[in-house]
């Protein structure tokens, strides 16, 4: 009776303890179908029908937290009590854990609009309160919370479409509120002169000014991580970056006397940066203070500018820091901009221009302190200093990062920057020497190459070898002399740059040294690349410069044949100390601008003989005349160019030169008097007369004091002799011609050939008895 009775007492139990749990799920189930009912009507009035219903929803969401407890509570006693007697009530427990489950579903749709609606709620009142990095944040995070979908078809449930539509109005109302705030609180400008013209403008003054209520810096602070949530700041920086780059840098590198001030007006802070020069120092014509101030002492101003500046920026508003908030909410994609994830706006400003400032400063203003001669190399130790203060200043400030040594290994390689300037240096000089005007000319003083050359070999030549020597055959006095002529004033300039240049490699480190030798071999390559091209016009058209040219270019050579070896002692290069390979190029480029002006004044001299129409028919006044007009043309451009050759080119030059071109008329001449098929007497005595004034000046063109003109015509004038010989047969008869020819034999016969001779006999005499005899014995 007693098991019984304790067995009815249990049973009545589990029974009751079913039912408070069946109650239980009961009242939540209703209570999640109100909710349900409730939370769809405020998301739709608040987020569809935009209607405000801040109270409500804070209830509603406390409600939903509440049943969320009660369920948690629920589902424990489900699994731990209920869940035991399963043996015994597998029925009562599926159907308890069934509704649980409904219930529980109910519950995480309603749990999910709530934190939306949180997220939501969060943004908008801490927009309101400016709380920008906040309002970001819970955007941020309620973009990340979407991604995770509560149901497969949650596009298709209206009240998460106009959810996501106010994400989306809340996110451009807060871009558009940091973006406005920003373009507010900072603000660059600059101040120009009056343009002179249209495009000619020079900045004056430049200021940056920073805007921030009370005293603190908490609202910047609130608008830069607002923005860096939001990716913006890269983009807002990117915009003072530029002016920075390509207005303020630029302004401090030009001048040197700047004026930087803070001033402070109610809550603006405003940074002046003015010049006390008055104008640019890159503006042409401008030498106002960059004369008191060499361009090697420069560094220094553009340094402490630099500093100056970028503290003061610093102090204003590039201190404020971004990306220390907790940043796990934020998806890769949004926080991954190009720059570092946490830092200061000085350090993001250095990630965008830091690389090119600092190149920019190496080429613009420690390229100018490198010194230009080798005895002041060691006061550059005073930069190399001064470049270490700098990057020191620029780490401490955050600009440059601790592995960024641009600028000291820039500095310490100072041979290398010394050769390089020196090097880049002669070979500008140059180049403005090849490029100007070679109508300037010297004289070449009879000497041998400048410098003492040294012995051919180790130690000198020994007592008893020189007395070998000297019993051989000696060298002639003019061995490697160059001849007498003039050359251009700036190659002899250009001559002495490459000698001073090597003298300096000599007394130089051994890469300078290296670097100078090759610099000077650099230059004579760019002479006969540089000179032909650019004066092909003046050598066309100008005799003179085409015959300084070649002078030039023999000057050149002639020095190359012992310039290796007259410094190749003092170098350190193990081998290839010569120059000599290039002596043929340099020659060729003279030799072949020189033949070409005389080919073209070939051309010119047979062009003015073909005026004279074959001079046939000359005993014709007007044939004559035109002849007559002929030939002077000739001799007027045979003395021109006697005029300005003999003075310029060596004397075996000239008289090639002139010989060939004297040769060509000459040859021209006899050749159109001897195809003439009847010449009169009186044609024959003004041919005579023609080629007197040619046989006259031909021998003042190629004589100089002391010389006989006969001998010099006939060494180097081809077919001179045919003249001569031609001008004896116009006025002579035909025994004379006949002793001439002396049966081939005589002077006659080696000028022409029978068949000229007989053709001018023809022309010259009527057909007679005597002229068919005389014709016989030619043959």
């Amino acid at each position: 009776m007693a098991s019984s009775f304790v067995s009815r007492i249990l049973e009545h139990a589990d029974q009751l303890e079913q039912k408070s749990i069946q109650e239980k799920l009961d009242v939540l189930t209703m209570k999640l179908s109100e909710m349900e009912v409730e939370m769809h009507q405020l998301a739709e009035s608040k987020y569809v029908h935009f209607h405000p219903n801040l109270l409500t929803a804070d209830s509603l969401v406390q409600r939903v937290h509440d049943v969320q407890t009660e369920m948690s509570a629920i589902e424990d006693k489900v699994d731990t009590e209920v869940k035991g007697q399963l043996c015994t009530s597998v029925r009562e427990y599926q159907s308890l854990n069934q509704e649980l489950l409904e219930a529980k579903t109910v519950l995480a749709g309603l749990s999910y609009l709530a934190v939306i609606h949180e997220f939501l709620e969060t943004s908008a009142r801490s927009l309101e309160a400016k709380q920008y990095s906040q309002a970001a944040v819970a955007l941020c995070k309620l973009q990340t919370f979407f991604q995770h979908p509560l149901t497969n078809q949650d596009e298709k449930i209206h009240i998460l479409a106009a959810m996501r539509i106010e994400l989306t109005a809340q996110f451009v109302r807060l871009e558009c509120d940091l973006c406005n705030l920003w373009k507010d609180s900072i603000k660059w400008t600059l101040k120009t002169s009056p343009p002179e013209t249209a495009s000619n403008t020079d900045i004056m003054e430049l200021s940056v000014s920073v805007t921030c209520p009370g005293d603190d810096h908490s609202q910047l602070e609130q608008l830069v991580e607002g923005l860096h949530v939001v990716n913006l700041l890269q983009g807002r920086m990117a915009a003072f970056a530029g002016w920075f780059q390509n207005d303020l840098v630029p302004f401090l590198t030009e001048h040197v006397n700047l004026q930087i001030v803070m001033t402070n007006v109610n809550q603006t802070r405003t940074l002046h940066i003015s010049s006390q020069d008055g104008q640019s120092l890159s503006k042409p014509g401008n030498t106002r203070t960059k004369s008191n101030i060499s361009e090697e002492k420069m560094y220094t101003f553009v340094f402490a500018n630099l500093i100056n500046i970028l503290e003061q920026l610093h102090a204003l508003f590039l201190h404020v820091g971004y990306g220390h908030q907790d940043g796990g909410h934020q998806d890769a994609s949004r926080t991954s901009h190009g720059g570092p994830g946490a830092g200061t706006l000085m350090s993001l400003l250095g990630h965008s221009v830091s690389g090119w400032l600092l190149h920019l400063l190496k080429t613009t203003v420690l390229a100018k302190a490198v010194p230009s001669s080798a005895k002041d190399l060691e006061g550059f130790s005073q930069v190399i200093a001064a470049t270490r203060l700098l990057q020191d200043q620029l780490l401490a400030l955050g600009f440059i990062q601790a592995d960024n040594l641009a600028l000291m290994d820039y500095v310490q390689n100072v041979n290398f920057l010394f050769a390089n300037k020196k090097s880049q240096a002669t070979l500008e000089q140059a180049h403005t020497l090849m490029t100007s005007d070679l109508h300037e000319h010297v004289a070449v003083a009879e000497d041998k190459p400048s410098g003492e050359w040294p012995p051919l070999t180790p130690g000198g030549v020994k007592k008893g070898e020189r007395m070998e020597l000297a019993g051989d055959q000696k060298l002639s006095d003019n061995t490697l002399r160059m001849p007498r002529c003039r050359i251009s004033e700036n190659i002899q300039t250009l001559m002495t740059l490459a000698y001073d240049t090597l003298h300096e490699a000599t007394e130089s480190s051994p890469e300078c040294a290296t670097q100078m030798f090759y610099a000077v071999r650099s230059l004579f390559e760019l002479f006969y690349h540089v000179v032909p091209t650019h004066h092909i016009q003046q050598f066309e058209n100008f005799p003179q410069v085409a015959a300084l040219h070649h002078n030039n270019c023999m000057f050149i050579a002639h020095h190359l044949l012992t310039l290796g070896h007259q410094f190749a002692p003092k170098l350190p290069l193990p081998d290839n100390k010569t120059y000599v390979d290039l002596i043929q190029k340099i020659r060729h480029s003279g030799v072949q601008v020189f033949v070409f002006q005389v080919n073209q004044q070939h051309d010119l001299l047979l062009q003015y003989l073909d005026g004279a129409e074959g001079f046939a028919s000359v005993d014709k006044d007007m044939n004559f005349a035109v002849a007559n007009k002929a030939v002077k043309q000739v001799l007027l451009q045979l003395s021109h160019l006697h005029k300005i050759w003999k003075p310029v080119l060596p004397v075996a030059v000239y008289k090639r030169a002139m010989g060939k071109l004297i040769g060509c008329v000459v040859e021209k001449v006899s050749y159109s008097i001897t195809s003439l098929e009847d010449i009169a007497q009186e044609a024959a005595h003004r041919l005579t007369q023609l080629l007197a004034p040619l046989e006259q000046e031909s021998g003042e063109f190629m004589t100089w004091p002391g010389e006989v003109a006969s001998a010099e015509l006939l060494r180097h004038v081809p077919g001179w002799v045919r003249l001569t010989e031609l001008k004896f047969m116009l006025g002579a008869n035909l025994s004379a011609i006949s002793d001439r020819w002396a049966e081939g034999m005589g002077p006659l016969a080696v000028s022409f050939s029978p068949v000229e001779v007989k053709q001018l006999i023809r022309a010259l005499f009527q057909n007679t008895d005597r002229r068919a005899t005389i014709l016989a014995t030619i043959r």
